[in-house]
């Protein structure tokens, strides 16, 4: 394979698709956060999975602070990059399953991970309740939004496929 069909399967992920089924929102009471990831295979070749993440993700709302600062900074009139305010982006809560396996032409699999959302304590450590906590101290909690993000490791494919999808916390 030449280099132009090397960039071109990896623009494709290997014919590697996945797709992904979870909650549209979840309650801060409940004990996990199932995700269901189905990974499908073209019918060109095998290929073997290294390792499936599931990630629930927050992200700065542009409506709030980053607004806010953007504004200040464009009433100067400047053309400065580096004074723009970027919206940050923090991974909340994880869950992975680093079980290799080999994915056959044209066959699907479907792996359910549980990302942990409140340990069961009153004072949160662990999950994303524990996380939302340290974040809140920062900024008010509604002024991010939330999604889930999961990606598959493909053996010899760079770009991995990933597939997303918005989360409402309760």
């Amino acid at each position: 394979m030449g280099f132009f069909g090397k960039l071109e399967q990896n623009l494709k992920h290997g014919g590697v698709k996945v797709t992904i089924q979870a909650a549209q929102s979840m309650s801060r009471q409940d004990r996990t956060l199932p995700v269901t990831a189905t990974i499908s295979n073209s019918p060109e070749a095998a290929h073997t999975i290294k390792h499936v993440t599931a990630e629930v993700q927050a992200t700065e709302n542009a409506s709030g602070m980053s607004m806010a600062l953007n504004n200040a900074v464009q009433l100067r009139n400047t053309t400065n990059d580096s004074e723009m305010y970027s919206m940050q982006t923090i991974t909340i809560a994880r869950a992975s399953n680093a079980e290799m396996f080999m994915l056959q032409p044209n066959e699907s699999k479907t792996i359910t991970l549980d990302i942990v959302v409140n340990n069961g304590e009153s004072n949160p450590t662990d999950g994303i309740m524990g996380h939302l906590a340290s974040i809140t101290n920062k900024v008010n909690q509604n002024g991010y939004k939330y999604e889930i993000h999961v990606s598959i490791e493909v053996e010899d494919i760079t770009l991995d496929p990933q597939a997303h999808q918005t989360l409402q916390i309760l």
